[in-house]
């Protein structure tokens, strides 16, 4: 039935599918079309189109199928028949048509939603976009709330309120509310809170004494609002900031002058002692190079005997 409403347990043991019809679906006309009437006729071809699929998939060694089913066996020998043969998308979309029918992702949904929409950082968790890093301000963990810390956020938003009257004890509502995070930790929900859209994923901290704590993890979709700052110094001389975002209709340079660096007066009295000429003194012409202490040491000598030739040197 369209937009139908059921179990998770129910939807688990079934196989949704899509139909797509444009307008009232109980105006649709067939024309002549009449799918048991071309069963009935054609019936020895398409049992031997099915029987040339199972011989072929018998032939290639029976592999199973690659999608998870809760009827295992069912699953692991139609979706390898239907992938031998050229058809592996079987039950490639079940979680997706699924959460279509599934009572309970819309209620987690709803409890994601609210908790982010009332800033309860407690019960949720930012976590980045694949490809982006998080800030700071960004990392700080949660340790998630307790069963018993969620009863209240669940009568706000409207779950299981009935049998939370209905318990006689403060165990037996935490009780309730644990299930009922337990049956749907690790599923993925969509959720919109605002203008920004997103996934929630429900997961489970293990605390001391065995105690549980239940929070969402947060994966905002990607939007692009960024400043980058852009710097042609080359050409121009100048460094410019290019922003781009929604509400600039596209890139806006503004030009930044940048002033010559002024040298200070002790850096004009280096510059001047390093570009001053030096006087370069006569060496012997028995005298080899040497290093700068070594001619000062021949230098001492001559001075003070300069009748003795340095023949040693």
């Amino acid at each position: 039935m369209n937009q139908t409403q059921a179990s998770p347990d129910l939807v688990s043991r079934c196989v949704p599918i899509r139909f797509y019809f444009e307008g009232n679906p109980g105006e649709r006309e067939f024309g002549d079309r009449d799918p048991l009437s071309y069963a009935k006729q054609h019936r020895t071809e398409l049992l031997g189109e099915l029987a040339g699929m199972v011989v072929c998939w018998n032939q290639r060694g029976r592999p199973t199928g690659a999608r998870r089913h809760r009827l295992s066996h069912w699953a692991n020998v139609v979706g390898g028949v239907l992938l031998i043969n050229g058809l592996p998308e079987f039950l490639e979309n079940l979680d997706t048509s699924a959460a279509e029918f599934n009572t309970d992702l819309d209620e987690l949904a709803a409890l994601a939603e609210r908790v982010v929409g009332s800033h309860a950082s407690a019960a949720f968790l930012d976590t980045p976009s694949p490809g982006t890093l998080m800030k700071s301000s960004e990392k700080t963990a949660t340790n998630g709330l307790s069963a018993t810390g969620w009863e209240p956020i669940f009568r706000k938003v409207g779950i299981e309120v009935d049998r939370l009257d209905a318990a006689k004890s403060k165990r037996g509502r935490t009780t309730i509310v644990g299930n009922w995070l337990a049956r749907l930790t690790d599923r993925e929900v969509a959720i919109t809170v605002g203008d920004r859209s997103g996934n929630a994923t429900l997961k489970i901290r293990q605390g001391r004494s065995r105690k549980k704590y239940y929070l969402f993890e947060i994966r905002w979709e990607q939007v692009n609002d960024a400043t980058t700052p852009a710097v042609d110094e080359k050409t121009t001389g100048k460094k410019c900031k290019t922003t781009v975002g929604k509400s600039h209709g596209g890139i806006r340079q503004s030009p930044k002058k940048t002033l010559p660096a002024q040298p200070t007066k002790k850096g004009a009295k280096i510059a001047a002692k390093k570009n001053a000429p030096r006087e370069k003194e006569a060496c012997p012409q028995n005298v080899r190079q040497r290093p700068r202490g070594l001619w000062a040491e021949i230098k001492l000598q001559a001075t003070q005997n300069p009748g003795e030739t340095l023949q040693g040197w």
